[in-house]
């Protein structure tokens, strides 16, 4: 007889409380689909963030973003064939001496 009398005692105090505790799951299940929003907001801005670092990576040397030349670094990719032979026997002997 005392576990009906329990078992109706907590139903009655559920009956009482039903309100609070559906307005507190919704306060959590609110609360966890802002959070995952907010997830999902960072791991795209992080993926897109990512997808551009390696096209910008991807990029010919000496070309801007938006395709033209970019004139203050042409001459840093010349082709300028002028230099002198170096041997590398030539420069191990002089450091024996």
């Amino acid at each position: 007889m005392l576990v009906v009398l329990q078992i109706q005692t907590v139903a009655k105090t559920a009956g009482m409380h039903r309100n609070e505790w559906v307005e507190n799951a919704d306060r959590w299940v609110a609360g966890f689909l802002e959070m995952f929003e907010e997830g999902c907001h960072k791991m795209g801005t992080a993926i897109r963030d990512r997808i551009q670092e390696r096209l910008m990576g991807q990029q010919p040397r000496g070309l801007l973003p938006n395709g033209q030349v970019d004139v203050d670094n042409e001459d840093e990719y010349s082709d300028d064939d002028s230099d002198e032979y170096y041997d590398e026997e030539e420069y191990f002997e002089e450091e024996k001496r």
